[in-house]
């Protein structure tokens, strides 16, 4: 849709017509209708040591992705939903408060393929930020009080521990474009239909291990 409203725009500037014809006007609002997508986020983070303690949260999100003319991005950000979390600690009974936060795209942007015709998309690439995740616990042990844990980011320790590398990542050489500040992904695969393309992952680092799962559809209209 991009191009077939550039295009107009630029006839429309070549033949001298109007710039705020209602065919432009239209065209425009068409190509903001038809890009428009939902980005689902599912991802599990664990932690486990020999001596019994460790932790399970998981996330979800489901934003909505929407065009913006004025800058040419697509962009939205949405709750980043705690929706389990369990810690353990051997011997002990613990009581585990979830913690949420939210999550923003900056940028969504699809690479297409020049010689593949128009409409053809090879990758995307994604950038974005998840908040700091507030999970937090009650531990009561034998012989000793209660142990509070205020807010300390169970599911996010593990994301930025295995995305690291991904932050700032501008993929200038490879893609041409610079995708923004945040976390950066790319080698999507591509579906087709409805379900427009997905990725999942594993990672494990320092006895973080974190699983997850992006899904992007085509929402046009909502």
């Amino acid at each position: 849709m991009l191009p077939v409203w550039l295009g107009f725009e630029r006839q429309y500037a070549l033949m001298g017509l109007p710039a705020d014809s209602g065919v432009l006007a239209e065209a425009r609002d068409l190509t903001v209708i038809c890009l428009t997508f939902e980005l689902r986020l599912d991802s599990t983070a664990t932690l486990s040591d020999a001596d019994g303690v460790g932790y399970e949260s998981t996330v979800h999100s489901a934003l909505t992705l929407r065009f913006n003319p004025d800058d040419f991005t697509i962009s939205g950000a949405a709750a980043l939903v705690n929706t389990a979390f369990e810690f353990r600690m051997a011997g002990c009974t613990v009581s585990s408060v979830r913690g949420g936060s939210a999550i923003e795209v900056f940028k969504l942007i699809p690479l297409d393929e020049p010689d593949q015709g128009l409409g053809y998309v090879r990758d995307f690439l994604l950038s974005y930020m998840p908040d700091i995740t507030t999970e937090s616990y009650t531990a009561v042990c034998p012989n000793m009080g209660p142990l509070s844990v205020p807010a300390f980011a169970a599911w996010y320790m593990a994301f930025a521990v295995n995305h690291g590398p991904e932050i700032g990542d501008s993929s200038d050489e490879l893609y041409g474009t610079t995708p923004g500040a945040g976390y950066t992904s790319f080698n999507w695969e591509i579906v087709g239909g409805e379900l427009v393309a997905c990725k999942e992952w594993t990672g494990e680092s320092e006895g973080l291990v974190e699983t997850g799962t992006f899904e992007l559809y085509h929402r046009p209209g909502q």
